[in-house]
């Protein structure tokens, strides 16, 4: 059985993909029911990580089913973190533990970490699961200390790098409102710098299910993510390609504007390394899509 906690952007396109993938069970929590996508052989449940009642339903819910699950649920606004870190480390860090200690059936995990844990790379080298963590963010910070939590029970936290794209999700993002907005002639402010490595959302649910559904053991981190190396405005000039528009539409930001959009601290550099996760999977690339 198939479980997905935390069904946001990622996790529609994980139950996507699984819906068309496999015929075992697959069972998907949200914190509004209201926001499920529309997607066949896929049970929707409301569901709180913090939620006692829940965690007890949910356990009901699976008895007797071998569970591989993919844990995504998080307070993932990395300024919202740092405002509220207290809040946030309820979330990111307590209530996985408590998950974690609730379940005796699960037998596979993967845990949707970040590039933020690694914190600066040196001279635009891509960081390697193996190199040393230093989060220069609060949510980098949390998510380090949720991989120590979920490797103690042998699990496998995913690296998973800047994300965009379209997903089955009800609720918009940031590339439905930029679609939007570029459409009707409006233009659209990204960085240029804060290098990240990317995928869209679908790709990405596509590797870690792959990943998931992998016959070799896995290990403690593995970094998901293409080849590509890009900013935002790199992603805003795909942006104009993929909706028809005028690259004119985006304006370019130099880096040190970024204090104008965030309150904590980014790294300027957050490429990684995907050798591992292409080793595991037998892939000679793998390329950034919209």
């Amino acid at each position: 059985m198939y479980l997905i906690i935390g069904c946001g952007f990622l996790g529609s396109c994980i139950a996507d993909v699984l819906s068309k993938s496999t015929d075992e069970r697959i069972l998907a929590t949200m914190r509004n029911i209201e926001d499920a996508p529309e997607i066949s052989d896929v049970e929707f449940i409301e569901f709180d990580v913090q939620n006692e009642d829940n965690i007890k339903n949910l356990k009901e819910n699976t008895i007797g089913e071998k569970l591989k699950v993919f844990y995504l649920a998080a307070m993932h606004n990395i300024d919202k973190v740092y405002e509220f870190p207290d809040e946030a480390k309820k979330i990111n860090a307590d209530a996985l533990k408590n998950f974690l200690e609730s379940f005796d059936n699960i037998e596979r995990l993967i845990y949707s970490s970040t590039d933020c844990v690694y914190g600066e790379n040196i001279g635009n080298i891509p960081s390697k699961e193996n190199d040393e963590l230093k989060p220069v963010s609060e949510y980098g910070k949390q998510k380090a200390l949720a991989e120590k939590i979920v490797n103690r029970f042998g699990f496998t936290a995913a690296r998973l790098p800047l994300m965009v794209g379209p997903t089955p999700c009800k609720k918009k993002g940031f590339y439905d409102n930029s679609r939007e907005k570029l459409l009707s002639g409006q233009a659209l402010d990204m960085l240029d710098g804060y290098l990240r490595s990317a995928l869209s959302y679908m790709d990405t649910a596509e590797l870690l299910v792959a990943l998931m559904q992998s016959e070799n053991p896995l290990p403690p981190a593995v970094n998901v993510c293409s080849d590509n190396k890009m900013t935002k405005y790199d992603l805003g000039i795909e942006f104009a390609k993929k909706f028809g528009v005028s690259a004119d539409l985006i304006n370019k930001l130099p880096e040190e504007k970024g204090n104008l959009f965030y309150k904590d601290v980014r790294a300027k550099s957050g490429l990684m390394d995907n050798s591992l996760l292409k080793e595991i999977l037998k892939l000679d690339k793998i390329i950034f899509e919209l």
